[in-house]
């Protein structure tokens, strides 16, 4: 608890502060540095984020981010076909008010990056293809050339490619072994963040799970489909959950393999929650990924990730 503070005044009532916030971390690291599937650790320290206050009496705002959210991965469960390492945590926000008239307050909730240096490991190998020399990656791809990483640094290439096949070729490390390879760069999401809000209109099991969203490669909302059989076209169908008595629909996921350090993902902007001589809770189930793409990830081996998942009151 930081600060409890009484204040009197001759022509307010008593006002009673109350502010008690700690915050949800999110701790990703990833060790090992031979040529197998990635050995790796992921594990986030959750303290809870609380955020708390009453004013004359009547309003009470209430954010707990919930428990601490911890993953591991090693050479024994994160190897082609052994399946996604995950973990999740139940987060509420609550807003009390003896005011018959009602209040109405908003908040925000993101992921704060304070340290990342993962990579995304997607790509295939080539053979090198004829250089264009002078061409910056834009002016590259505008042309409809290939831009490519060599073991001596990215550039632009033209012309057919030739796939290098092969155990070594699955990965930018094995690839760029041979002076004679180029890898190209296919991103897709492999640290990854969904958040699920309760819909307490829907009351049965049936009627929740048939619901959801579609994501890209890169964990985007693709806008328009509605439906699991839609989501197609190497997207990937994030179904509502049945929780609790509670439908969890999935309402925000970002992608954070390769999020900038010191910056903040949104993923809910300026909720309203509002009510009326009573209390009224917004229920939210928060999980994050560390998606198995099997094929060989040793480019994030011995990287990490450090974040904190918040819940925070907007602030008039």
């Amino acid at each position: 608890m930081r600060e409890v503070r009484e204040e009197n005044s001759d022509s307010k009532k008593n006002v009673i502060l109350l502010t008690v916030i700690a915050i949800a971390t999110m701790v990703v690291v990833l060790v090992g540095a031979t040529f197998a599937y990635l050995a790796s650790s992921v594990q986030s320290v959750d303290q809870a984020d609380i955020d708390a206050s009453t004013n004359a009496g009547n309003d009470m705002f209430l954010i707990n981010a919930g428990s601490d959210m911890e993953l591991y991965a090693d050479l024994d469960n994160f190897y082609s076909g052994a399946g996604d390492i995950s973990d999740n945590t139940e987060a509420t926000v609550t807003l009390q008010t003896s005011s018959t008239e009602g209040v109405s307050y908003e908040y925000n909730a993101y992921v704060s990056v304070s340290g990342n240096d993962f990579e995304y490991t997607s790509g295939a190998c080539y053979r090198k293809a004829t250089l264009v020399d002078g061409a910056d990656e834009a002016t590259c791809k505008g042309n409809g050339n290939t831009w490519a990483n060599t073991s001596t640094g990215y550039a632009c290439y033209s012309g057919q490619l030739e796939l290098v096949e092969g155990a070594f070729s699955n990965n930018s490390v094995g690839c760029l072994t041979s002076a004679s390879n180029m890898w190209v760069d296919d991103q897709a999401a492999e640290l990854v963040v969904d958040l699920y809000k309760a819909d307490t209109t829907v009351n049965t099991q049936g009627a929740c799970e048939v619901t959801g969203i579609c994501v890209d490669k890169l964990h985007s909302i693709v806008d328009g489909i509605t439906t699991q059989a839609a989501c197609t076209a190497g997207n990937t169908w994030i179904s509502s959950r049945f929780m609790n008595g509670m439908c969890y629909k999935p309402v925000a996921t970002a992608d954070l393999t390769e999020a900038s350090e010191n910056s903040n993902i949104q993923l809910l902007s300026n909720v309203s929650i509002s009510v009326a001589n009573g209390s009224v809770t917004d229920y939210y189930f928060a999980e994050a990924t560390l998606i198995n793409l099997n094929h060989n990830q040793i480019v994030n081996g011995n990287k990490a990730f450090n974040g904190m998942l918040t819940f925070e009151k907007v602030n008039a």
